[in-house]
């Protein structure tokens, strides 16, 4: 963790030292002293190993310091801008040239999103309008959107690290043990990051507004999206198609059906101790559906149209396809 995070803050740092401190304790006691030393070795060397391995990625090897590098977008008409009350530059322009571990070329294509009209009649109005008339938000749909929202700075998780607490809940439901969890976690691991280099390249590759900007311009010039009601929360800093939230989803959700199986009963309690918003657990039949949810959640919360949310599906299932092609038992 001190080699992705030299930059936090002193606070932060001490968190990291406070979880070493704790793991080493717990450990040293359920082991030889010479078997606990080997294995402390053992570990620095793998981490020191990857994260050298990671320097060779051009693109990515300083992404976690540069998330904003200058980038100038377009100024077409329909095309994303940054967007007010603070026009946050771009962030992540350039990810979709980051290395990828399984999928490469056709892999990364997705269909065109709806072309930008203004027309009342055409497919993307019509979109917009879905949106729009969701508001005010009914009790489900604020508590959807809500639920897997993961914006909020230093109270929610990422949406990467969303479903990674979503697979450590799975992992003690279901028992899973070290070998297993191994193997669980580096194709969670390498499914949501082509999925998310693969959504990043199309989003700067199609440069689509989002609907608040559709909405504001030529629907309601007064409607805000419920991101921004919620903790103030800013629009984020990037183009809508397709939805980076639903490509993690679909690509976590991929990896944990073939590991668990298609029909599970699963509740996701990752928020229920947080009462600054509706996080109280929901409870699944499925990953796949709650993969659909979380796509779904970003149209209530206002950020993201329908056809962000098909696209971001698509392409995460795509994403952990090929990872689970890899071959991992040879």
């Amino acid at each position: 963790m001190r080699l992705y995070f030299p930059h936090v803050d002193t606070e932060y740092g001490q968190d990291i030292d406070n979880l070493e401190d704790a793991l080493n304790n717990f450990y040293e006691g359920e082991m030889s002293e010479e078997v606990y030393v080997r294995s402390k070795v053992y570990g620095v060397q793998v981490a020191n190993a990857i994260f050298q391995w990671a320097q060779t990625d051009e693109t990515g090897k300083y992404g976690y310091m540069e998330n904003h590098p200058v980038y100038n977008p377009a100024s077409c008409v329909g095309c994303w801008q940054p967007t007010g009350p603070d026009y946050t530059p771009a962030l992540l322009p350039f990810w979709g040239e980051a290395r990828t571990f399984a999928m490469s070329g056709q892999d990364f294509e997705i269909a065109p999103p709806l072309p930008f009209t203004e027309d009342e009649n055409s497919a993307l109005y019509v979109q917009a309008m879905e949106v729009y008339e969701l508001y005010p938000l009914e009790y489900e749909d604020q508590w959807i959107s809500e639920f897997w929202s993961d914006d909020i700075f230093e109270l929610t998780c990422t949406p990467v690290g969303r479903w990674v607490s979503i697979t450590n809940q799975a992992a003690q439901q279901y028992d899973v043990n070290l070998e297993e969890a191994l193997e669980l976690y580096a194709k969670l691991g390498l499914a949501m990051n082509d999925a998310g280099v693969s959504c990043w390249y199309n989003k700067y590759e199609y440069d689509v507004a989002r609907p608040s900007d559709f909405i504001k311009e030529y629907i309601d010039s007064d409607w805000e999206t419920h991101l921004i009601t919620l903790h103030d929360c800013l629009n984020p800093p990037f183009p809508a198609y397709p939805s980076g939230h639903a490509a993690f989803s679909s690509a976590a959700a991929g990896v944990l059906e073939s590991h668990f199986g298609s029909n599970v009963t699963f509740t996701d309690n990752s928020h229920e101790d947080r009462n600054e918003f509706m996080g109280m657990p929901r409870t699944f039949s499925s990953w796949h559906e709650m993969a659909v949810e979380n796509a779904y959640s970003r149209i209530p919360l206002g950020v993201h149209y329908q056809m962000d949310a098909d696209a971001g599906v698509d392409l995460g299932y795509v994403a952990s396809g090929r990872v689970l092609d890899l071959p991992w038992k040879n």
